[in-house]
């Protein structure tokens, strides 16, 4: 393979091109086409020793969420 100096990029090691981002597949924020995809399922975003009853500044997808826990906790012991 040769490469030419039209192919060359002065900016970059090896004369490879820099990568580009698709920002349709990586930006999370509200109103994203992937935002909303991921929006649409549960996630795991603390732990149960994390979630107390005192609330906690959480965030996840791009937005300020509460983390907190109501109740006595339940543990399942197989």
């Amino acid at each position: 393979m040769t490469i030419t100096q039209r192919d060359r990029d002065p900016g970059t090691g090896y004369a490879v091109k820099p990568s580009t981002t698709r920002t349709e597949l990586t930006a999370v924020g509200r109103g994203t086409p992937m935002g909303e995809l991921l929006r649409r399922y549960w996630h795991p975003i603390g732990l149960v020793s994390g979630a107390t009853n005192i609330p906690r500044k959480v965030r996840v997808l791009g937005e300020e969420l509460v983390l907190f826990a109501t109740g006595p906790r339940r543990t399942r012991r197989l």
